[in-house]
């Protein structure tokens, strides 16, 4: 399969995901993400910034884990852990490329999610892992790191460069249009609500 990082302002980029059931496409989906996110240099990818709105996503935050043992979160439901308070570091994002700010987040996360077989975990992260799992975790929200920093004359530049790339990827039709673009969001989500 095909994938490719869909970037700002893409629509899939703000749609809310839905939970889905674990099946051979979603297994092999986690594959292709995990392959596209180590080819983008990246260390982590949510699903929908390929497109696909499922509640989904796979990490490498620390870039040490060899090939085929991503962390892979379905269905994640995460909570904030207040008490142990937050801090700000530098991220950025495969969907805006070449902007990067501080952003504020917890240090300490819980969070349950489901694995490829199906079973239930539930486990704490702090530190960088806590903050990548919250990076990738906000894409499933449709929520960007963007929406947690406030905007300057640059990061204006460089999301408006964006939104102008995307206008001529419509314009030439390499870019569906929107409304062809929330058919097939909503036809993904029947698909995967429909697994027996």
């Amino acid at each position: 399969m095909s994938l490719t990082v869909l970037r700002f302002p893409h629509p899939a980029l703000r749609y809310p995901a839905v939970p889905i059931k674990v099946t051979d496409e979603v297994r092999q989906l986690v594959k292709d993400m995990a392959r596209l996110m180590r080819e983008s240099n990246g260390i982590g990818l949510a699903a929908p910034q390929i497109g696909y709105p499922w509640r989904l996503f796979v990490c490498n935050p620390r870039n040490d884990r060899p090939e085929g043992e991503e962390l892979v979160f379905v269905n994640p439901v995460l909570t904030p852990s207040v008490r142990h308070g937050s801090c700000l570091l530098e991220e950025g994002c495969l969907s805006i490329p070449g902007l990067y700010r501080k952003v504020s987040r917890p240090r300490v996360i819980d969070i349950s999610w489901q694995d490829l077989d199906g079973n239930e975990h539930k486990t704490q992260y702090g530190g960088w892992t806590a903050r990548v799992i919250q990076h990738e975790y906000a894409h499933l929200l449709g929520e960007l790191f963007i929406d947690l920093i406030p905007s300057d004359p640059d990061i204006q530049q460089r999301l408006q460069f964006l939104v102008d790339e995307y206008a001529l990827g419509r314009a030439s039709g390499a870019i569906p249009e929107e409304h062809v673009i929330e058919e097939s969001l909503k036809q993904l989500v029947e698909r995967i609500n429909h697994v027996a």
